[in-house]
Parts: C-alpha cells; structure tokens; sequence
C-alpha cells in the first residue's frame, strides 16, 4: 500500500496530523513508548502523553489552567503518533523553556530530546516570572513527597491485584482496566513533573554553580544517590543472581519489567522469566568487586569528596548558596526514576486487562487469537456491542508490518516522510551526547532486542542499543559503557549509567547501525564520542 494510501485510511488510530509548523523528535519519547506501537497501547498513552507534557507547566503558571488535558484541535497537540512512532514536539518545550526562569528554552530541549530545533530563536517571556517562581518553588517542594506516596500506594496495589486478573469475568476486567488506566494518568503526569518542577531546576542550578567554580562535572556531581525503584532492582538482580533471593521474589518485585515493558504487547518477566534467568546467569559470572551496592558507595563517596571540594573553592559568603544548590541536587536527582516505577506498574495492570479480554473476545468467537486485542483500541474492547473484528484486525496488522519497515527521521518539521536508512559504510567516528564521564575502550554488542534468545553481554563488553528501559538494567550491569541512538541527559540509560559508574553517550542517531558486534572502540563519555578504532572482522548484530 503506498504512503498516500495509508494516510488516507481513515480507520488508523496510529497516524496523526501536524500543523505545518511544528517540530517533531522521536529522541527519547521512545524509550518510553518504543517502537511501532499497537492501537491499543496508543489508545492507552494517547491521553496521559499529551497531559504529561502540559501539566508541569500548567502547574508552575507557565501555560494558563484552560490549556490543561488534550486539545480539540490534534495539530495542537504536544505529543503524537505518526506511522505508529510516538514523537515530541519539541518548539513547544522551547517555548515553555523560554518562560521559565534559571534556564531556557534551548537548555529544556536539550535536556529532554538532546536536540534544539534549527529554526529557534529565543524568546524570553518575563511577565509570568513572579507567578513561576512561588508555583516552581512550590512544585519543587511538594512534589518529591507526592511521588513518592504514589509510588507505595501503586506498589501495593499491583502487587495485590496483578494475579487476580487471569480469572476475572468480563465486567470486573473492564472495570479493573479502567482504574489501572487512572492510576496510569497519574503515575505519568507526577512523572512528567517530576523531570520539569524538580530535576530540571536542580540540574540547572547544579550547572550554573560547575560552570561558576570550574570543579567538577554534572554527572559526577548527579551520582551515587541510588534512592529509586530502577537501582533497587538492580541490587534484588545482584542478590538473585548470588542465591541470596530466590527468583520468585524477583518476579513478585519487578515482574512488570520486561522488553519492550511500554508497549503493551510486550511480554514482562512475570509472563515469560526467560530473560531474567538470562540474565541472572550471566551476572553469575561476574567478580564481588562489581557488587552495585560497592559501586554505589564508591559513587557517593566521590561525590561527597567533589563536593567538598566545590563548596572549598568558594568564598565564605558565597558557600551558603553552594549548600543551597548541593541540597536541591540532592532532592532533585532521584526524582528521575521514582515515578517511572508507578506508571510502569499501572501499565502492566492494563497489559493483564487487556490479555484477560482478549481471551474473554477469543472464546466468544469474536477474536481469532487472543493476541489479536492489541489491534483494537481502549474503546473497542470495552464496548458492550461488538462488530465483526476479524476483518479490523487483519487491516491493522498488515499496516503494522508495514509501519515497521519503514524508517522515519530522527526529527522533522511538519508531517514526516519515512525514509531509506541512511548508510554508515565508512563511519570512523559518532558524535553523540555525553551523558555519563569516563573513557573506555572495548568491543561492540550490539543489541536491539533484550528479549532475543542471543542478547547477552560479556563483562566488559561496550553494549549499543537504539534505547533502552528498566528492563535493560541486567545487560547494562555486566557492560562497560552504553552508546544508545535516542535521547537526552534525563533518559534511562544516563541515569542507570551514572549509578553503575560506566561512560553512556546517548543520541548518537545511528550508532546501533553504524557499530557492529565485535568493533574495537573508544568511549569517552564526556566529549559524547565513539571513535572506531577496529572494525570486527565478520560484522554482525
């Protein structure tokens, strides 16, 4: 079917529209949302993406209470669908950076996709600054203590209610779908606050007060804190895989991780425990000088010693501000994974949900596979009166298929036109972003699916990866250093690696094609560059 066809099909729920305008990027969006996504998990997202992105700056009084929630006009909004890839618009946070004080439009953009659109000029809009500095203020204080409350209370429903699903009739599941669906637009709006009334402000001021005394760096001075649900995984995947904690209690914990974990389609490890145990073998291996609770320490010590030293490097009457700045780091950083936790959790009730009413539609004769629900959308599952699916299902899957052959941009203006893969025949050298200090050198794993049977990493191996999410902590763990093609300083693999202490460079576009299993490369995760120093003898991977 050609690209004016399927834009014209009316009946596609994973295509949306632009204003002309409007600038785009899949950096980093789709580590949360990867891929192609199904129309149920779009349908799911849809609304808490869009909220995401506007309630932090309702809240803060950067955008006016009546722009709160989705607008009616799709070209307005935020963040959309196109070909089945979720994208950012990315002028809107420069926009909002632009009225914001202590950073700007340029800095938010940066944080949060790696890129600043070609065309930005800035744009200061002080009129609000009095307003914005009481809200953020606020926000900054208030918010940590809701995350995490959020964070227990959706702990222990999961917990509670993720096995009763599989025997639920059709109206409890229903009705169990439609509270994991509030508890998801909750747990994703305090996750959207998280990073702009809380860790951006902080990393800001932490910024200014490096660039200031010329000490230390900010991943560095961002490290060592481990105060999240993502490290404390890492530490039960440590203790399973010395015996210490028995697999169950590890799935019991952490079950709704698992590839690909924000497509709903996807299979965790509470359904399919074949890539923990991978994983636990090969952290097996590995020597008790790698124990993260020992990395953990060391990475909090040095923090302490350069901060020390950057306090000591002031003048008396400017340390108290210093304090000031360290206290809000302190506050801010871990605020990056906590609600992650909760959204994730919210998200697995309504992957079980959906799994229980597509059996419930296949026994009914209204689906041929179970896992046909994934081609429907929220409201066709839930509707009381059904029409014939079959036929919906198969257009729509053969439209997946389709959409996942196609590439897209990294960023556009507009609508995108999918495109070839560029080549990467005689790249010596990526230019990425630096999001974790260190230089490495090593061989190339490449991996882009966790799930794949062959995705294991040897200890001290460099792994590359188009993105990751939590369920790639157990690969990152025995890696030396992380090269991934999306994203920005705030995205999961900064913050994993800051924690294990290994060099990251994020956004390096095509790093996952570029690099082939077996490459002899230098990492140096300050400058963001991957040099080719080897190419493998049989490229592969």
């Amino acid at each position: 079917m050609a690209h004016r066809d399927l834009l014209a099909d009316q009946d596609n729920p994973v295509h949306g529209v632009s204003a002309p305008d409007a600038f785009w990027s899949s950096s980093n969006i789709g580590e949360a949302m990867p891929g192609v996504m199904t129309p149920l998990s779009w349908s799911i997202w849809s609304t808490p993406a869009e909220c995401s992105m506007r309630e932090p700056f309702v809240s803060m009084g950067v955008l006016p209470r009546k722009e709160r929630g989705v607008p009616a006009d799709p070209t307005e909004r935020t963040v959309n669908i196109f070909f089945g890839r979720v994208a950012g618009r990315v002028d809107f946070l420069t926009r909002m950076g632009d009225s914001l004080p202590g950073t700007t439009g340029a800095r938010l953009a940066e944080r949060i996709y790696g890129i600043v659109p070609p065309n930005y000029r800035p744009h200061r809009r002080r009129r609000r600054y009095p307003l914005i500095a009481v809200r953020s203020t606020t926000a900054f204080l208030t918010l940590p203590r809701k995350l995490r409350a959020n964070q227990r209370e959706t702990d222990r429903w999961w917990r509670n209610r993720i096995g009763a699903v599989a025997t639920m009739t059709y109206d409890e599941v229903v009705a169990q779908l439609a509270e994991a669906r509030e508890r998801f637009l909750r747990s994703v709006i305090l996750d959207g606050q998280a990073v702009a009334c809380v860790v951006q402000p902080a990393f800001e001021a932490l910024s200014a007060l490096i660039e200031h005394t010329g000490v230390g760096d900010l991943t560095a001075l961002t490290s060592g804190y481990g105060d999240h649900a993502e490290t404390a995984m890492v530490h039960d995947l440590w203790a399973a895989s010395r015996g210490r904690l028995a697999e169950e209690e590890v799935v019991a914990r952490h079950g709704y991780h698992g590839p690909s974990e924000g497509e709903l389609s996807g299979r965790v490890w509470r359904e399919d425990a074949a890539p923990l145990r991978s994983a636990l073998t090969g952290w097996a291996a590995v020597s008790e000088e790698s124990d993260p609770l020992i990395v953990e320490q060391r990475k909090r010590r040095e923090r302490e010693d350069l901060e020390n030293r950057l306090v000591a490097s002031l003048p008396t009457w400017q340390r108290p501000v210093a304090h000031l700045v360290l206290w809000m780091a302190e506050r801010g950083t871990p605020m990056r994974g906590v609600a992650k936790a909760a959204f994730l959790q919210s998200l697995d009730m309504a992957r079980a949900c959906a799994r229980r009413i597509g059996v419930l539609l296949a026994e009914r004769g209204l689906l041929a596979d179970p896992e046909d629900v994934f081609f429907l959308t929220v409201d066709e599952i839930t509707a009381q009166r059904f029409d014939d699916l079959t036929a919906l299902v198969a257009r729509r899957r053969q439209r997946h298929e389709q959409y996942r052959a196609m590439a897209l941009p990294e960023t556009w203006q507009g609508m995108p036109t999918p495109r070839e893969h560029v080549s990467t025949d005689g790249v010596t050298e990526l230019q990425g972003v630096g999001a974790s200090a260190g230089v490495v050198e090593g061989r190339v794993r490449v991996i882009l699916d966790p799930a794949d049977p062959d995705a294991e990493v040897e200890p001290g191996e460099i792994l590359v990866t188009r993105m990751t999410d939590p369920s790639w902590a157990s690969l990152m763990f025995l890696s030396s250093a992380l090269v991934v093609d999306i994203g920005g300083t705030f995205n999961h693999a900064a913050i994993i690696a800051g924690e294990l202490g290994i060099p990251c460079i994020v956004n390096t576009k095509d790093g996952s094609r570029a690099l082939h299993t077996g490459d002899y490369c230098r990492i140096d995760g300050s400058t963001g560059t991957v040099k080719i120093l080897e190419r493998a003898q049989s490229p592969k991977g």
